[in-house]
């Protein structure tokens, strides 16, 4: 019974284990989209295409939902987040710049 007991303990461990990188590569794919929509935005905002930049604004936004709460503990994180406040600024005015035409 003792080794049944031992063999269910180093199961549970294994599953934790794997719900734990499942749920870090999850985050990883994410976290590419999110570099690959800021790097789209980037040039489609330049050549002023924007019905596709409501687009990428939206997945973008999404996107950063699943990271706020990890903005705080991670530096690199923070670092893409205001990359993309950044980003969205100058989105901004290059429409007002455009509407102002």
């Amino acid at each position: 019974e003792q080794s049944v007991q031992e063999i269910c303990r180093d199961i549970k461990s294994l599953d934790v284990a794997k719900r734990n990188l499942t749920t870090t590569i999850t985050a990883l794919k994410r976290l590419v989209m999110l570099l690959t929509a800021l790097s789209q935005l980037d040039e489609v905002a330049n050549r002023a295409q924007y019905l596709q930049c409501a687009n990428l604004v939206q997945a973008i936004e999404r996107l950063v939902g699943q990271f706020k709460d990890l903005s705080v503990q991670c530096e690199h994180l923070k670092l893409v987040l205001d990359q993309k406040d950044q980003l969205f600024a100058e989105l901004k005015q290059l429409l007002l710049g455009d509407f102002d035409k």
